[in-house]
């Protein structure tokens, strides 16, 4: 709900270059570049309402490198029911994203 990470696993530092130090506790590291921020920021609003968005995104690596992710956002609800958070499962598909471009 405050908009910072509270759990980040192996895979995600796998995937991303970014350590759990790194991340919970603070926004999410890896920002996508402004140009594709619109995506993102959309399927944030749609979950913030209750949805599940299932879909590819951009996200930044530690080094700067763009990674694609296959997602799949849910929302967690907070302790009134309504959302409260956010959940994302991803799926590194960046050599997959090269080969289909």
């Amino acid at each position: 709900a405050d908009g910072n990470v509270r759990v980040w696993n192996d895979g995600a530092t796998r995937a991303l270059g970014w350590t759990a130090a790194d991340a919970v506790g603070r926004p999410p590291p890896g920002r996508p570049p402004a140009t594709d921020a619109p995506d993102v920021a959309a399927a944030l609003a749609r979950v913030a309402d209750g949805a599940e968005v299932v879909g590819r995104f951009p996200v930044r690596h530690k080094d700067g490198r763009a990674v694609w992710l296959d997602a799949r956002l849910q929302p967690v609800a907070g302790p009134d029911g309504r959302p409260g958070g956010v959940l994302l499962v991803g799926r590194d598909v960046t050599a997959q994203k090269a080969a289909e471009d």
